[in-house]
């Protein structure tokens, strides 16, 4: 069952922190206490909440809030104000929303989910992760809990390192490539390849395809954790521009090789990669020249899977316009400035 279902569970409940939300009854708690908040502002949480870190982005957030009404960005601006205030949410303080300018937000705190034992979930994607399964038939309700914290402390180093790095990809990965992004100095080639099997083992991974290469993928809320490590260990940053050069390498080769099958391969199975490495380098935190790069070596990837447009100009009749990327889903994943694309 897709997170977001189990999270619309009569029975679900959200942890983290101090904090317990009920999405159901629109509630949140902290120690047992109602926190005041407006049912818009839960609303958000729980959109957030549903997709642990991912990008959710300003006009998804303000349909689900707002799924009858037109409203300004200003309105949503207000309630995510009012979220932080509600959570502590500040600089020195408990990070549980991260901003991406201009874009959206990430819920990047770890979470624990408690339900009943009837709830149907594949008890399959809980093996390995802490969670503590009832028996079948036993009586009443049972709590289900994932504890990520109990088993992350049992893995070695290496396998703790490849297991937060890999939170930068959006989608599914394979071995070579988690290891030209995740091996370093500090990291050798053979200990990222051990580590992803010893991780899919313990299903930390889930491993997808039956044809060709195997590849990798974080589940929702393992990548929400292996985030949260991420950047408590300061390495978000370092990792999200090699993930971008990466893609932005891969796409220049096989954009210099007509023959090369790599962008239609890119088309069906990197696409979020590829996306989320844009959104990176048109943030304010990334680099444009690297973002530029990707977007001109892409076209031939993004006329299969994507719609390059030129939004109408406004205002003078000499402005040049921008040039729109947009992903499969209608979802804006990055501008060109008109001069990019004149060299």
């Amino acid at each position: 069952m897709p997170l977001d279902e189990v999270v619309r569970s009569p029975t679900m409940q959200i942890a983290f922190g101090p904090f317990h939300l009920l999405p159901y009854q629109r509630l949140l708690l902290k120690e047992d206490e109602p926190v005041s908040l407006g049912s818009r502002a839960v609303d958000i949480l729980t959109a957030l909440v549903e997709r642990p870190g991912e990008l959710v982005t300003r006009a998804e957030l303000m349909r689900r809030a707002w799924p009858d009404t037109v409203v300004v960005p200003a309105n949503l601006t207000v309630h995510i104000a009012a979220l932080r205030k509600a959570l502590g949410d500040t600089t020195r303080g408990p990070r549980y929303l991260l901003t991406v300018p201009g874009r959206g937000y990430r819920f990047v705190a770890p979470i624990v989910l408690t339900g009943l034992s009837a709830l149907p979930m594949e008890q399959s994607s809980m093996a390995g992760l802490g969670a503590d399964l009832p028996a079948p038939g036993s009586p009443g309700p049972q709590p289900l809990l994932i504890s990520l914290d109990a088993i992350h402390a049992q893995l070695s180093l290496a396998e703790q390192r490849v297991f937060r790095r890999l939170a930068v990809f959006a989608g599914a990965f394979t071995s070579s490539v988690a290891t030209a992004i995740v091996a370093d100095a500090d990291l050798r080639h053979a200990e990222v390849g051990d580590a992803l099997v010893s991780l899919a083992a313990k299903s930390f991974l889930a491993v997808e395809g039956t044809k060709g290469p195997r590849r990798f993928r974080l589940p929702c809320a393992a990548r929400a954790y292996a985030l949260a490590k991420l950047l408590e260990a300061d390495e978000h940053a370092e990792l999200q521009r090699r993930h971008a050069e990466y893609y932005r390498a891969a796409l220049q080769a096989a954009l210099s090789n007509a023959c090369d099958a790599r962008p239609l391969h890119l088309m069906s199975d990197d696409v979020d990669d590829v996306r989320a490495a844009l959104s990176w380098a048109f943030s304010s935190e990334g680099d444009t020249a690297i973002g530029i790069a990707i977007a001109l070596a892409a076209v031939p990837f993004w006329d299969r899977v994507a719609i390059l447009t030129a939004p109408p100009t406004c205002g003078s009749p000499d402005r040049r316009p921008n040039f729109v990327m947009y992903g499969t889903k209608g979802r804006e994943v990055g501008h060109l400035p008109y001069e990019s694309l004149q060299s």
